[in-house]
Parts: structure tokens; sequence; C-alpha cells
């Protein structure tokens, strides 16, 4: 039987220099459409200004904004060496085509290459100055961004971009969540006016990367609000084998938490445990001194999107149970120097 889809067009926008890098982006989308999307009844698309643009009179990126760029869904923007060519308006056109989705309040991933770049030594100013000029929009970049050193790397953050998408997307609308700090693709939405606002709030989880992506901001409004913050994480449970995927989830949370601590260095606080944890607890507590821990037991499944977390305020007989767990846990686990581990 024909099966229909909902389509979301993804827009990838970059300079010349790195333009064999769109082919990595349509592997990364071809594999989570296979894998994922489709089965949420969603597609995901790629355009680009070579293949989707039909050309006219008038200014080259004017056309382009008409064409693709206002009616796109994401864009996914790539820099190397070069800045790209300069616009009426903006620095390049893959800098307008940025800001005009900012505007629009769409989802959009800019990523840096760290691939090594051969500057050779007969090379003109010009070449020298689209160097810093990369570099200078990436210090001043009011953002997270994604960098990468190969294909591969490239290919894998974006595909994990692309699943928090479809996570955002696909339960957007659910009124009928009983817990919904989003732990997995499947729990969504988050607290996020009971985090912003809290006095505390301690998250332990293995990785914690979807937790920490979905709050990010949040988090940052509870610690200029003088909150406090601390991130409890573990060694993986799979020891003996393929660690790699839970490393690399980790190591993202992780710069997250750097960047936290950066805002006021004794409010954020990282910790790990050199053995594993199953289990994800989150506290959080409020203005008004009320506290409550969500729970997660990560054995229980969730593919029918009934959602096991559960949330247990102070006074429910089970809250010091999960409190002393909690607690026990953040004293058994290791001061973090973050930056010693990600160097």
């Amino acid at each position: 039987m024909p099966k229909s889809f909902s389509h979301y067009s993804i827009l990838i926008s970059c300079p010349s220099d790195v333009l064999k890098d769109k082919q990595v982006i349509q592997n990364a989308v071809d594999t989570v459409n296979l894998e994922n999307a489709h089965y949420l009844g969603l597609h995901f698309d790629i355009r680009h200004w070579s293949k989707d643009v039909l050309f006219s009179y008038g200014t080259p990126q004017d056309i382009i904004n008409n064409s693709i760029v206002y009616d796109s869904d994401i864009v996914i923007a790539l820099f190397g060496s070069k800045l790209g060519t300069p616009t009426d308006k903006y620095a390049s056109g893959t800098i307008e085509e940025i800001e005009l989705m900012i505007k629009e309040n769409k989802q959009i991933f800019v990523c840096f290459s760290e691939k090594e770049i051969i500057v050779p030594g007969d090379s003109d100013e010009e070449t020298l100055e689209n160097l810093i000029k990369v570099k200078r929009f990436k210090r001043n970049y009011k953002g997270l961004y994604i960098t990468y050193k190969n294909d591969n790397e490239l290919k894998i953050q974006i595909q994990n971009q692309l699943r928090l998408f479809l996570n955002r997307i696909s339960l957007e609308d659910r009124s009928d969540v009983i817990c919904d700090i989003p732990f997995t693709y499947q729990e969504l939405q988050g607290h996020k006016e009971c985090i912003s606002k809290a006095k505390e709030v301690i998250f332990c989880a293995r990785t914690g990367k979807i937790f920490l992506t979905g709050h990010y901001n949040h988090i940052k409004e509870l610690i200029n609000n003088g909150g406090q913050f601390c991130f409890i994480t573990s060694e993986d449970l799979n020891l003996y084998n393929d660690c790699s995927e839970h490393e690399f989830n980790q190591n993202n949370s992780l710069r997250f938490v750097e960047n936290l601590k950066k805002l006021r260095q004794n409010a954020v606080e990282c910790k790990i445990l050199k053995k594993p944890v199953n289990n994800t607890l989150l506290y959080i507590k409020m203005e008004d001194d009320s506290e409550l821990i969500e729970i997660k037991f990560n054995f229980q499944s969730i593919m029918d999107y009934r959602h096991p977390m559960f949330r247990i305020k102070r006074g429910n007989p089970y809250f010091d149970i999960f409190y002393t767990e909690l607690t026990n846990l953040k004293d058994m686990a290791e001061t973090f120097e973050i930056s010693r581990s990600l160097s």
C-alpha cells in the first residue's frame, strides 16, 4: 500500500572549498531517512542552489533566497578555509542564509571543518585573509556548532543532530506526557521554566547528551540567576567491547558542561562514577524550596510511546529513598577535570 510522507527540506550552504563535504551530508541524511525518519512518516530532502534554483534575472543571493532559503526547514552550513562570496548585506552568502533562518526561527547546524589545511608558501594575502575571517566568525558565532576532523565525524554528528530533531518534531504535539525530561529520543518536552528558575539541579545519567542538548539554554539561565548545577556521568556499561559511541556522546556532554562552567565556575560541578549507572535521575529544587525527583529505569521499553519515567515530590515516601540514592552517587563520584579529558 502506498505511504505518504511529510517532507522536511535541508538546505546545504557552503563556500566552494568544502563543497565535497556535501556528499557526506547526503550520506548522513540517507541513513537517518532509512533508519529513523521513514518509521515516523517523515523524509528529509537535500537542497542546494546548484541543482534547485531556477536561474533568472536579479541579485544572485535574492534569487537563491526566494527559491530555496525561505521555505527550507533546516540549514546545514559548512565552513573550511573560506567564508564565501560577500552579498549586498552580509559577509558571505552562507552567513546571509544562516541569518535569514535565524530570523525565521528555523533549525540551524553550523559546522566548521578542522581538516588539515595546506597553505603554500607563495599564497596571496587573500588566502590568508579568508582563513582569518573564518576564525573570526567562528569565535564570534553566538551558538553551539559542530567541528569535525574527518568525514566520519561529520557524518556521525549530523546523524545525531537529525535524530534529535526528529525526536522534537515527532512528539511536540503530545499532551499526555507523564514525565517529560528528554532522557531518550521518545521523551521530548522538558521542564524548561522549572529548570530555568530552579535553585539547584542535580542530573545523573550515563552520558546525558540528550538532556544537555535540550536544556543547555535553560541551565545557562539557572546559572545566571544564581543557581547550582551538578552533572554526574559514568563509565560505559559495555566496558569490554566497543565504547566509542558512549565516549563520543559523553564528550559532547562534557563540552556543554565545560561551557557552563565558564559562566560561573563555582556554580557548576562535574563528577564521574567509575562504575556504570543504568538509571537516570534528575533532582530539582525550586525557588520556593519545593523539591522533586524524576527517575527513569533505562531497561524499560518505550517504543510504544508509553513513558516509564515517574516524578515524585518531597513528602512522597519514595522521595527519601531516591534522594538518598542520588546523594550517595554524588558522594561516590569523583570530581572530573573536563579540560584534561577532552584535550
